[in-house]
């Protein structure tokens, strides 16, 4: 047989399946990051982390690091302080990952859905059970403003302050709970480790399932989905390209609340989306438990 015409098991479409395309490296006191472009999760853009001799990915499926505009000089990715910012290729919204949270969008939405007047803030999503924050009276929803009358911009800021603190330390908090500012005091704990959340459901098509087609969502009620707690609104299904699939929302998620309305069945997330609209309102704030823990997530209403 001639030199080189010899059959090879590797083939070139073997070769460019398995290939992992690294892009976008950037550092961040001791850790790196990266973009790792994975053709095993259709080529899905994933920000990866060496911390300690460790590598974890940072990007929670189905988000994924990716942007049009790199021929410009721009990139999908930058990582500063412990957050990182990222450019979600749905949508292709800038979103941000401060320690210990999920994945947030950096848009205007989360503010107007909340009627509130600045983008600027910590959101508390859910307060530890027996929490100094419980006792105090925080709640979910609530916005911190300030520490010890110290300006407080985001959820990365809070905890780099906070942690400052020795437990036991005497702390005051400004916040906005409801519309209104208020001031509440309390001592500091421990940190406890996050409760992260399993919501898939089981059996899912045992039970009538119900659209809301403005977002792309097909809820069902949780108290009629196995596997669920009985608490909030199971989403059963979730279209491509709809508002919903562009703000992350997955099959399993449960929205606890609507507009801070608790909510049940599809009808009271219906009803809420309307109350919102006739606020006059451009966007609503879903409150949702997933697997990676309870977040907010502000959806525009448009026409839904």
């Amino acid at each position: 047989m001639p030199y080189g015409s010899w059959p090879s098991p590797i083939t070139a479409a073997a070769v460019a399946s398995d290939r992992v395309r690294l892009n976008d490296l950037q550092l961040d006191r001791d850790d790196v990051y990266w973009i790792e472009g994975r053709p095993q999760e259709a080529g899905r853009c994933v920000v990866v982390r060496h911390r300690a001799g460790r590598l974890e990915d940072v990007l929670p499926p189905p988000f994924s690091a990716r942007t049009s505009v790199h021929e410009y000089g721009g990139g999908a990715l930058l990582a500063v302080n412990g957050s990182v910012y990222f450019c979600n290729d749905a949508g292709r919204r800038l979103h941000v990952i401060a320690p210990g949270a999920a994945p947030e969008p950096l848009t205007p939405d989360l503010a107007d859905s909340m009627g509130l007047k600045q983008t600027t803030g910590a959101l508390v999503s859910e307060p530890q059970p027996d929490s100094p924050a419980v006792k105090a009276g925080i709640q979910s929803g609530d916005v911190i403003t300030s520490v010890d009358g110290a300006a407080i911009h985001d959820a990365r800021e809070l905890a780099r302050r906070i942690g400052t603190m020795a437990p036991g330390a005497s702390v005051k908090l400004g916040l906005i709970h409801q519309g209104q500012e208020k001031t509440v005091t309390l001592t500091l704990g421990t940190l406890p480790n996050e409760k992260q959340a399993d919501a898939t459901p089981q059996n899912q098509r045992e039970v009538p399932d119900s659209d809301v087609p403005k977002l792309g969502l097909t809820l069902a009620p949780a108290s009629k989905v196995q596997g669920s707690d009985g608490n909030g609104v199971v989403v059963t299904a979730v279209a491509d390209g709809g508002v919903a699939a562009d703000h992350g929302f997955q099959v399993g998620d449960i929205i606890l609340d609507v507009g801070g309305k608790t909510v049940s069945t599809p009808a009271d997330v219906r009803k809420s989306l309307a109350d919102a609209r006739k606020e006059g309102k451009r966007a609503v704030l879903f409150r949702v438990k997933s697997s990676q823990g309870t977040k907010f997530v502000a959806l525009p209403l448009g026409n839904a």
